[in-house]
């Protein structure tokens, strides 16, 4: 039985100052930045309200941390959360198997969606033992209708079972499987096309009881946790992965025996974290106008389709400093796409920012020197950008947030980026961010987390 549990409001329009580098738009030096910089206003601080800012995980345990489980507001595409923010885009390519969707579009209009993190680790700051993702209302649907049952990721390998939420919120994996034949649980009519479709989906049908697992009869390996040299002096943050191949909306379970590992799709989650701030990757394929759920009245054919985001999360900052200065070293991290289209680009860059904790509330952010994380090749990523966060004492203190426009006088041109402050006195910070040129496709979704 898992225990990772959350529980889980803000936004004023800002105008935020940016200089955004990339396709075709060159380089992005500091010299160049600080010109930028000092050409447009200062970013709108934004305003408090009776919100709830803080970290609350369902339980109360000190080692979990969660990004909150209710949007609190939507500016430039970057989401507010209790204890973080989050963007998320989709594949605009979708094709007719299941891993074949491409091509990457930020959402930067306020909708429905949600996705939610949460981590377990080892005490005193140890190791990540368990991270889920939970993802619902972000665009997918079984029959062309309906959105399909939240995704419940926990990646659990080492029993069949049910990944499901209790009445608390917490996410239980002890359910035992239905036996494949019980048609009081898999009660798909083929006849119809209607059934329950949550029983189809946040099936465990493969387990790796202990590890190397056996190859083909798996669906994952767990989680895999590399320590950061931050702990020593560096400031590269923990590493933690997880991949799992998922069956979701598959009707065989009910009738011929168990799917594939991976007939549906798959979802994978890399997760950065220092003491108190953790960035988060997922993407999640999945299979939409599926043939057995499709109504007749729907002519698309069975695709799949993508959606990738990223998570700023944490322990955020109760006592933000009102006086000073410091400046915050890490990482970025992301996809990017040149046209929309192409197949994105996984990237990692260095991350700078300054922040200005007296009257001005403000922080530069500086993401510099991008590069494919397979290969290495340079990724024409760079952003320089300038947030504002709320006054000290307000429920906004720990909270930065801006709209990103620069008139279309770069490649990537419209977007947002928010971020948080992490730890006591602010030690941390960590933040998402999402940018298009509407006319080229060319965008990014991405995130950074550093400390000072």
């Amino acid at each position: 039985m898992s225990t990772l549990r959350s529980t889980g409001r803000l936004f004023v329009p800002t105008l935020m100052t940016a200089a955004i580098v990339a396709a075709c738009g060159g380089g992005g030096g500091g010299g160049d930045a600080a010109s930028q910089l000092r050409q447009v206003p200062d970013a709108a601080r934004p305003a408090g309200d009776g919100s709830s800012t803080t970290m609350s995980c369902v339980g109360g345990d000190a080692s979990d941390h969660c990004s909150g489980d209710t949007v609190l507001r939507t500016d430039g595409g970057v989401r507010l959360t209790s204890s973080g923010v989050f963007v998320y885009g989709q594949s605009t390519t979708d094709g007719a198997v299941a891993n074949d969707s491409t091509g990457l579009d930020p959402i930067s209009t306020a909708d429905a969606a949600m996705t939610e993190i949460r981590v377990h680790r080892a005490a005193g700051n140890g190791p990540v033992e368990s991270a889920a993702m939970l993802l619902s209302t972000i665009g997918i649907s079984w029959d062309g209708t309906t959105p399909r049952p939240r995704i419940i990721e926990a990646f659990k390998r080492e029993t069949t079972g049910v990944t499901e939420l209790d009445g608390t919120g917490a996410i239980l994996t002890s359910r035992a499987l239905p036996a494949v034949g019980d048609l009081s649980y898999y009660d798909y009519n083929a006849g119809t096309g209607i059934g329950t479709q949550a029983n189809y989906a946040n099936n465990r049908y493969f387990a790796c009881p202990a590890l190397p697992c056996a190859a083909g009869t798996f669906e994952t390996t767990g989680v895999s946790y590399v320590p950061g040299d931050y702990r020593n002096t560096g400031n590269d943050p923990d590493r933690t992965t997880a991949h799992r191949n998922h069956s979701d909306g598959d009707v065989r379970a009910g009738t011929t025996g168990i799917p594939a590992p991976d007939s549906k799709g798959f979802r994978n989650l890399t997760l950065y974290g220092y003491v108190d701030a953790n960035l988060a990757a997922w993407e999640t394929k999945d299979t939409t106008f599926i043939d057995e759920w499709t109504p007749p009245s729907v002519t698309t054919s069975e695709q799949s389709t993508r959606r990738s985001g990223i998570v700023a999360f944490g322990k955020t900052t109760a006592n933000v400093p009102a006086s000073g200065e410091g400046t915050f070293r890490g990482i970025a991290y992301g996809w990017y796409t040149t046209n929309g289209a192409s197949e994105p680009i996984r990237y990692r860059a260095a991350v700078r920012v300054v922040v200005n904790f007296g009257a001005a509330r403000q922080a530069d952010v500086y993401v510099e020197n991008a590069v494919a994380e397979t290969g290495g090749a340079a990724v024409p990523v760079a952003i320089v950008a300038r947030a504002a966060f709320g006054d000290a004492g307000t429920n906004v203190a720990n909270y930065l947030q801006g709209r990103i426009d620069d008139g279309g006088t770069t490649q990537l041109t419209q977007g947002g980026l928010g971020a948080r402050f992490f730890g006591s006195s602010a030690a941390e910070i960590a933040g998402s961010f999402n940018l298009k040129n509407a006319t080229t496709g060319a965008a990014t979704v991405g995130g950074f987390i550093a400390r000072r």
